[in-house]
């Protein structure tokens, strides 16, 4: 009776140790939806899962970091610059804007595509494209087009060699192979959300210039291993809170043992499941930082668990 006591105790010793080291490794290292927004220029509202740079560590989750300079909120995406000029928090959305495009030019056009394709939904991409773009094409061609109802000449705008003139065509909205000419070349695609063209088959450039100043849509992914259900949500927010979780361990200790029992297994199987995201959420070739689990074996033997 007395060994199997002993057992009992051993064994909810092991689970609170797990639970203590589990409300610290939970309060410091998760991104939390608890820090107070912030804000830069027309976006005042920053908060979970986006961060500022300079925000506190724990704040946000690093994939949607984005930087503010000058009152300009932008996040760098496939290795170019977006203005980020909304966030929906209610229909998970953000609307972006190629840096690179000039407010005072309307000759001004992105220096590279951003295409759907760019933002599919998969493992790599946390923000992909929304069914409410509308793609915008830009041909260039060495002869004058036939047949050009459906497209908007901008060769004022595009600079040319004298030698080797190119003419330049614009065209709002998906584009078929067979529009392209044989000698003309598909030089830029780009996306716009702007929905206020008087007529696609004749789009002057100065709707163009406001469609790409407008921007793009993009949603943000659910593949965040932070991303929690509503009622599961409720529970670790009261239980697991930033440090509100510490409070418990007085409770454990002038309860009774099935009480700590109970608590030290739920910690145990918070503590597993955090290690679980942190290795799905490291794909890259480099390894995922080690955590350590403890035991009070030898009165406690660190055991790295790390990407096999």
């Amino acid at each position: 009776m007395a060994a199997d006591q002993s057992l009992l105790h051993t064994c909810s010793s092991l689970l609170m140790i797990v639970l203590i080291q589990y409300l610290f490794q939970t309060s410091l290292a998760t991104p939390s939806r608890f820090c107070p927004p912030s804000s830069c220029g027309i976006i005042p509202n920053i908060s979970f899962p986006f961060r500022l740079s300079h925000d506190p560590d724990h704040c946000g989750d690093r994939r949607f970091e984005l930087s503010c300079q000058n009152n300009l909120t932008s996040i760098h995406l496939n290795s170019h610059e977006y203005y980020l000029k909304e966030i929906n928090y209610q229909n998970r959305t953000v609307r972006l804007v190629d840096a690179s495009i000039k407010n005072d030019d309307a000759c001004s056009f992105p220096n590279y595509s951003a295409y759907a394709y760019n933002f599919t939904y998969d493992s790599s991409h946390f923000l992909y494209t929304s069914d409410t773009n509308w793609p915008i094409n830009l041909m260039r061609c060495p002869h004058p087009l036939k047949n050009s109802s459906s497209f908007t000449e901008i060769t004022h705008c595009a600079a040319s060699d004298s030698s080797n003139p190119r003419f330049t065509y614009i065209k709002v909205g998906h584009m078929n192979a067979s529009e392209v000419a044989e000698t003309c070349a598909l030089e830029l695609i780009v996306m716009t959300s702007w929905k206020k063209f008087t007529d696609l088959k004749n789009v002057s450039l100065s709707e163009l210039h406001q469609s790409l100043l407008y921007g793009f849509q993009l949603y943000i992914s659910e593949l965040n291993p932070w991303e929690k259900t509503k009622y599961r949500d409720k529970f670790e927010d009261f239980f697991f809170g930033r440090f509100k979780g510490l409070l418990l361990i007085p409770v454990i200790l002038v309860g009774s043992l099935p009480i700590m029992i109970i608590i030290g297994f739920i910690g145990l199987l918070r503590s597993l499941s955090f290690i679980v995201n942190e290795l799905l959420q490291y794909s890259s070739p480099e390894p995922p930082p080690l955590f350590f689990l403890y035991s009070v074996l030898s009165g406690g033997i660190g055991l790295p668990i790390g990407a096999l």
